[in-house]
């Protein structure tokens, strides 16, 4: 993987909790990026390996990564490669993106033939010299098979995984209390809250925010709180052009982020499109209830009475609609967030991992 540097995102955590998954089962592990925090691998049980970075970016960095790291494969000769979607070299290409869907999903166009993600994942895909592909959701499947032919034979569907101790608290109340506290919501006040690691435009923030604008009239004492590594200008003048910028909280990035999940009633993600949203699952298991787009991955782990709060036209209005269902019923908010924490439970780091270590395994890929 290019970029290992720390763990705010979901690609750095699943390549972290497979380095420990096959360190602890005896393999030696080399983790290999441009960008590396060594001391996180070395915890994984991981030994790290820091390629030469080319300087300048695009496509030819993307490129001069995958030569330093063919190399490096040809001089040592491991046993079995798994790409994280930016090298040809590998047995198993565990991909985390949709580039071409995503771009056309949120920009209504295709993605230019020159943007250098792209280019990278249409090679990967059409050629085809992988052994496994795995994707983290039913959406990526189909539309790798649609678009670049890949033989559904050789992909599995993996979703990723929560690991729970992440996200434990013996008092998750005192953690709430105090998070509204540092947050300056008042008692009684309900926190809707989209969380999620940046790119507020994929994520559909404008259409969440007008959407709350019109629930702020019948629902006075709700807020909204969004979380994320991106420039929230215009969402706060957006925000403010609607005279709702007193009850709109916008915070960064947080590494122990189960202090948001905590704070939050309401869980909310009407993305465009997310490959799956590892937040929906985080969400679920701090017992939240969740609004989701179709278009989010993880609306395919949702079971029950959750499954009436997945969005299909994904527009303000049925944001809207879906989340007063919620604020009208404090009866049904808890029913459908323990739903969500009892489906949550079915992809812990022990159950998931297990079960991309089988799949190794009964491909004929790794020995037990």
């Amino acid at each position: 993987r290019k970029d290992i540097k720390d763990t705010r995102s979901g690609v750095p955590k699943n390549v972290l909790r497979q380095t420990e998954l096959l360190s602890s089962r005896g393999h030696d592990i080399f983790v290999i990026a441009e960008r590396i925090n060594k001391e996180i691998v070395i915890l994984a049980g991981g030994m790290p390996v820091k390629t030469i970075r080319w300087p300048l970016s695009g496509y030819f960095r993307r490129k001069f990564y995958q030569y330093r790291t063919a190399a490096w494969i040809k001089k040592h000769k491991p046993g079995l490669v798994i790409s994280h979607g930016d090298i040809e070299t590998c047995d198993v290409v565990s991909m985390h993106n949709c580039t071409h869907l995503a771009h056309e999903r949120i920009f209504s166009e295709s993605l230019p033939i020159y943007d250098d993600v792209g280019r990278i994942h249409k090679e990967i895909l059409s050629n085809g010299r992988f052994k496994l592909l795995l994707c983290n959701s039913r959406l990526m499947k189909n539309d790798f098979i649609d678009r670049f032919g890949v033989n559904p034979n050789k992909i599995e569907v993996i979703y990723p995984e929560i690991n729970t101790n992440d996200f434990y608290s013996d008092n998750p109340q005192a953690v709430c209390n105090e998070m509204k506290t540092l947050c300056r919501v008042p008692d009684g006040k309900t926190v809707i809250g989209l969380i999620t690691s940046g790119n507020f435009r994929k994520r559909n923030v404008t259409s969440l925010i007008n959407a709350f604008a019109g629930l702020s009239a019948e629902f006075p004492d709700i807020f909204l709180f969004i979380a994320g590594a991106d420039d929230s200008m215009a969402y706060s003048m957006l925000s403010e052009k609607l005279g709702i910028s007193e009850k709109v909280m916008f915070a960064p990035s947080l590494t122990d982020v189960k202090r948001y999940y905590y704070m939050i009633d309401i869980f909310v993600l009407p993305a465009f499109i997310e490959e799956f949203g590892r937040s929906v699952l985080e969400a679920m298991y701090c017992k939240k209830p969740v609004v989701v787009s179709k278009y989010v991955g993880a609306a395919e782990i949702l079971e029950g009475v959750s499954r009436n709060f997945i969005l299909e036209r994904n527009d303000a209005d049925e944001i809207a609609e879906k989340l007063a269902l919620l604020l009208k019923s404090n009866e049904l908010v808890e029913k459908t967030a323990a739903v969500n924490y009892e489906s949550s439970l079915k992809y812990s780091s022990g159950t998931m991992l297990e079960q991309f270590y089988l799949t190794l395994v009964r491909r004929g890929l790794l020995k037990d």
